[in-house]
């Protein structure tokens, strides 16, 4: 075979005389490098580059159809693309598959098992290795259990299956009830700080006044056994401890410590390996796992998955849980037992509730989504990206976002007509509230566009149309339920519901003010009575209070004076928390909340967008410009 001229006689464009090393590398030092395949005799057939370039033009003729489509048909066209007629070459399809299988690579791992569901994992790059496998010198630490059976403790864990379950779906009902009454998983889902963290968050939801008091108490004991534990003995119900008292913390109001324990937890269960399919793990040739602990762990880390996001989401902050960084397989429907019909909410013999499993897979959908939002349109990158560029990025995400409703099971998909249903069903409330707050966050800050992002609507439609749907379903869990029980996503819809109302109101013709003045009563009324349970929704009343304040003042020409408004939201003496409890009403009008300083604190819990009650930068930032972002 004849030997091609040299790379460096190539690069260099000079006659080679093909010796090895050739002339021109001896004169000049360099090293000479043949290669054997010669790439000029590889030719594609004719058909092939037809074939290419027929598909070539049936896309560009697809992209041209959609680009001149209605909004409301793209959808159809976009559902209807196909990749599965993708072109091979002599096989270069399956030479692939085979290729990918042949060089696959099964990486070391280490595990360093140190109790019951306490298994430290390390990746292939850890500094052990294969070869050395760590090992703990500590001493086996059994998980504590709480005495079974305590009235106080099972009514409160009642309340927290019933009113909250569908959050904080990170917590296996049945296997934790199962540890619970019976030890059947010898602690591994039930400990007593889990127990005592998930009483801080039933008690909220109680009646009796001196149930609900008693959270503060329930969460001291749960950190101080969770200390005594130690945080430095990884453990599942350590990580769902951690959660729950995030969890407790962003409802008090206090986001940092919140954010601070929710991070603890994502980095106790990636040390535990949580992420992981745990079925690819053998010591000796034995599972470390079964099959039902592997299953039960699923569970486990995808509901902790939608916390990260949901958390993320509400402070406008990046997630911790990847997608892209688990190996986990999805969470399969688990085996429910008689006897727990105390554990969940009674929503009479005609309703049909869709499974949590059902519930679970949607939310993991809907976080998808929403962190992929988090990072697409509102990162801040400091690369150039104009108004055009994120509202591509907007229109995309409202077509996600109606994509993910479209493809709802049947016993799930809302109409319009479906509201009250779903309204007076918490584990179906759960999965509008979310849909709907993450459509409000997207949308809010391009208020002030007029341009068209899906279905023919603008974002100020979008946004309105979601308030008015959040409403409804509010109005039907109140004629239900009542507040007293409000989860923390009725507590985040009224919040940026009421953002939004703030930011369109001073813009808005009578007609418009009148609705939303409405609507404004209607949730501040939901803060107030979902105040009892969550500090949250009480702080959020005094930035509302003062957004108004702050608004009267700045626009003194346009006093609110609607002459035939029987009951205005600006009255002259106290904006709109004439409609307040006495109890809360006293804490607005203490004089340190007054201050400049301690109007700061409290506006700090929102930690920074989506969730925010001032428009003014934003009304500044978004309007109907070509200023760049």
């Amino acid at each position: 075979m004849r030997t091609l001229s040299c790379q460096s006689c190539r690069r260099r464009k000079i006659k080679c005389d093909r010796k090895s090393p050739c002339t021109n590398c001896i004169h000049l030092g360099e090293q000479c490098i043949h290669k054997d395949l010669d790439n000029r005799k590889k030719r594609h057939p004719h058909s092939y580059v037809q074939a290419l370039e027929s598909q070539l033009a049936t896309l560009e003729s697809f992209l041209m159809k959609l680009k001149d489509s209605p909004t409301n048909e793209r959808l159809k066209m976009l559902e209807s693309v196909t990749f599965a007629d993708h072109l091979s070459f002599n096989g270069c399809g399956s030479n692939a598959s085979n290729m990918q299988k042949d060089d696959s690579i099964d990486f070391p791992i280490s595990l360093d098992i140190r109790g019951p569901n306490t298994i430290t994992f390390y990746g292939p790059t850890n500094v052990y290795g294969s070869s050395l496998r760590p090992s703990s010198v500590d001493t086996p630490f059994q998980v504590k259990q709480h005495p079974m059976f305590s009235p106080a403790i099972t009514y409160c864990l009642k309340l927290f299956f019933k009113w909250q379950y569908t959050q904080f779906m990170y917590i296996n009902r049945e296997a934790f009830l199962l540890d619970y009454y019976h030890h059947y998983h010898d602690g591994r889902y039930c400990s007593e700080h889990l127990l005592y963290a998930m009483c801080a968050l039933g008690s909220r939801m109680a009646p009796e006044p001196e149930v609900v008091n008693s959270s503060d108490k329930y969460y001291k004991l749960s950190w101080d056994a969770l200390m005594e534990y130690g945080l430095g003995r990884p453990h599942i119900t350590s990580v769902q401890c951690l959660l729950c008292l995030g969890f407790y913390d962003i409802g008090m109001g206090n986001n940092s410590l919140g954010w601070l324990l929710s991070g603890l937890a994502f980095r106790m269960g990636q040390d535990l390996g949580f992420q992981l399919d745990p079925r690819k793990w053998f010591m000796n040739e034995i599972p470390v796992i079964s099959a039902e602990d592997a299953a039960v762990r699923s569970r486990i880390y995808w509901g902790s998955y939608v916390a990260d996001v949901f958390i993320s989401f509400i402070l406008g902050r990046p997630t911790t849980l990847k997608k892209s960084d688990t190996s986990i397989p999805g969470s399969v429907n688990l085996p429910d037992f008689d006897g727990i019909d105390e554990f969940k909410c009674d929503l009479g013999p005609a309703a049909k509730p869709a499974t949590l499993f059902v519930m679970l897979l949607l939310l993991v959908d809907l976080s998808h989504i929403a962190d992929a939002i988090l990072f697409d349109v509102f990162s801040p990158s400091n690369l150039p990206y104009g108004v055009n560029a994120r509202l591509q990025n907007l229109g995309k995400y409202n077509l996600e976002l109606m994509k993910w409703y479209l493809k709802l099971p049947d016993d799930v998909r809302w109409k319009k007509s479906d509201l009250k249903s779903h309204g007076q069903n918490p584990d179906m409330l759960a999965i509008c509230l979310y849909y709907y707050l993450i459509r409000i966050c997207l949308n809010r800050p391009f208020l002030a566009r007029k341009e068209v992002t899906s279905n023919d609507m603008t974002s100020k439609v979008i946004c309105m149309d979601s308030i008015e749907d959040i409403s409804q379903l509010l109005k039907a869990y109140r004629d239900a339920f009542g507040f007293e029980s409000a989860s923390l996503f009725m507590v985040y819809a009224s919040i940026v519901s009421c953002s939004v109302l703030i930011m369109l109101r001073h813009t808005s013709v009578i007609s418009e003010r009148l609705d939303i003045e409405e609507k404004l009563k209607f949730f501040v009324m939901v803060l107030n009575k979902s105040s009892k349970s969550w500090k949250l929704a009480a702080k959020s009343l005094t930035l509302i209070e003062t957004s108004l304040k702050d608004e009267e003042i700045s626009t003194p020409n346009q006093s609110f004076a609607l002459t035939n408004l029987n009951s205005r939201i600006v009255p002259e003496e106290i904006p709109i928390f004439n409609y307040l409890d006495e109890t809360i009403k006293n804490e607005f009008f203490d004089s340190q909340l007054s201050s400049a300083n301690n109007f700061e604190e409290y506006r700090s819990f929102f930690g920074g967008p989506p969730v925010f009650m001032t428009s003014a930068s934003h009304n500044d930032l978004w309007k109907d410009t070509n200023v760049p972002f």
